[in-house]
């Protein structure tokens, strides 16, 4: 059966985390002090990120409607709310294959 996230909170200190999601949560807030996080959403999904990194990296790749607002990355009218807090970490966001559920 589907199910719906609404919400995402990691607390990380290291490591590496995939999430696979069929829909967008309508909010993510991410503390990592190292290690990735790798987010991969339909294509059509709809979030604005918001990051405060010190050597930490957030992409976002690979959405057709992507922009850069105010230093925040806006995909697709930016529905879902996403917020990184990073020391040293690497945060990835891209579609997923169509091809897979």
């Amino acid at each position: 059966a589907d199910c719906a996230i609404d919400r995402i909170d990691l607390d990380s200190a290291n490591g590496s985390v995939t999430f696979d999601l069929r829909k967008a949560p309508g909010k993510l807030d991410a503390d990592m002090a190292s290690g990735s996080l790798q987010l991969l959403l339909p294509a059509d999904a709809s979030f604005r990120v918001d990051s405060d990194t010190i050597s930490g990296k957030v992409c976002v790749e690979g959405f057709e409607n992507m922009t850069v607002e105010n230093g925040k990355t806006v995909v697709n009218g930016g529905d879902s709310k996403f917020n990184f807090d990073i020391m040293s970490g690497k945060v990835t966001i891209e579609p997923k294959n169509a091809n897979t559920f």
